[in-house]
């Protein structure tokens, strides 16, 4: 899987363990859903090609408190502006 696009799709609930274990993901996209809680960070569960291709996430328009955790974005070497 290298693309995920849920934009708009009315998903619910925490953002799962499971996103971060895609080893060929490049583009996620969560635009417009209704998910809440904290952005997890699970780098402790990260091999070394987890999340490293990375180069867009979205998770605008949600209901995440909190921060993106410094350790996560220190696993994302291709992450685009």
């Amino acid at each position: 899987i290298t693309k995920l696009d849920f934009n708009g799709l009315n998903c619910r609930g925490t953002l799962p363990e499971e996103v971060y274990m895609l080893t060929e993901l490049r583009r996620l996209n969560l635009r417009q859903n209704h998910l809440r809680g904290t952005i997890p960070d699970y780098t402790h569960h990260f091999r070394d090609k987890h999340l490293l291709k990375l180069e867009f996430i979205d998770l605008s328009h949600n209901q995440f408190t909190g921060i993106i955790p410094k350790q996560l974005l220190l696993r994302l070497p291709n992450l685009k502006e």
